[in-house]
């Protein structure tokens, strides 16, 4: 049997974080939860809250979560529906591109359409038609 007598840092594989980090600016349903029991635990016991306000409470929490849904939805189709057309995009520069939409990804939930082998953001795209003559050659 031998032993093993250096080990190098060098080698040593650390582990990554690979949790997703929370935008602190946006409120999930854990957080609503963490929330209403943070309320709960800290009411005063002679005059608790009345539980209709929490259920509207929930309610309004989870309408807005799924008008968030929907509107990412609604960006996906118009990203996936710009295939094909002739885009004009803004860039960060202050420069225009104009170019046929060859495909659509997402990436962290964002929608990027290729144009001319680049990404762009799709919510960059300042006008959108069909293919001129001069371009489609």
């Amino acid at each position: 049997m031998s032993n093993v007598t250096n080990i190098s840092n060098d080698y040593i594989i650390q582990p990554t974080n690979t949790k997703p980090v929370n935008d602190p600016s946006t409120l999930n349903s854990q957080d609503f939860m963490d929330l209403m029991i943070t309320q709960l635990q800290n009411q005063n016991p002679m005059e608790p809250m009345d539980n209709n306000d929490y259920i509207a409470q929930m309610a309004e929490f989870s309408a807005l979560e799924e008008m968030q849904s929907m509107n990412n939805s609604i960006n996906t189709m118009y990203a996936f529906g710009l295939m094909g057309k002739e885009v004009t995009i803004n860039n960060a520069d202050g420069t225009t591109v104009t170019g046929i939409v060859d495909s659509v990804s997402m990436k962290n939930g964002v929608n990027y359409l290729e144009v001319d082998g680049v990404q762009y953001n799709s919510l960059l795209v300042i006008s959108a038609g069909e293919p001129s003559e001069e371009v489609s050659s």
